[in-house]
C-alpha cells in the first residue's frame, strides 16, 4: 500500500531531476530582485543596503524552506512552496502525477486562501 506522506517513485525521480533546475531558477530570480534594488538610484545607498539586506534574509528564508530536507516524505510540501513561490512551472508541473499535482495543488490552495 502507497504510504500518503510518500510520492510515488516516478514522481520522486522527477523531483529530484528538477531540484537543481528549480534552485537555479530560484537564485536567478533573487539576483534580478538584488540587481533591481542595487541600482534604484531612487534610493538613499542606506536605503538599499537596508532594502538588500530585507530582501537576502526573507529570500533565504524561502530558500530554506523550498530546497531544504529533501525527503520523500517531504517532497509534497517541498513541491507544493516551489509552486505557491512560481519555481515549479505549469510544465513541470504536468509531468507529475495526477495524485501528486493534486495534492501541490491543493496545499498551494490553502495557503493562497
Amino acid at each position: 500500500m502507497h504510504d500518503s506522506r510518500q510520492i510515488h517513485e516516478p514522481d520522486w525521480k522527477l523531483f529530484r531531476k528538477l531540484h537543481p533546475i528549480m534552485l537555479e531558477r530560484f537564485c536567478t530570480r533573487v539576483l534580478g530582485e538584488v540587481d533591481r534594488i542595487a541600482s534604484d538610484t531612487a534610493l538613499s545607498n542606506h536605503q538599499r543596503f537596508l532594502a538588500l539586506n530585507r530582501l537576502i534574509r526573507e529570500r533565504s528564508e524561502e530558500m530554506a524552506a523550498c530546497f531544504d530536507d529533501m525527503s520523500r516524505s517531504m517532497a509534497v510540501t517541498l513541491l507544493a512552496r516551489l509552486r505557491f513561490h512560481d519555481v515549479l512551472s505549469d510544465d513541470e508541473l504536468a509531468q507529475f502525477g495526477e495524485e501528486t499535482r493534486h495534492a501541490i495543488q491543493t496545499l498551494v490552495s490553502v495557503w493562497r486562501g
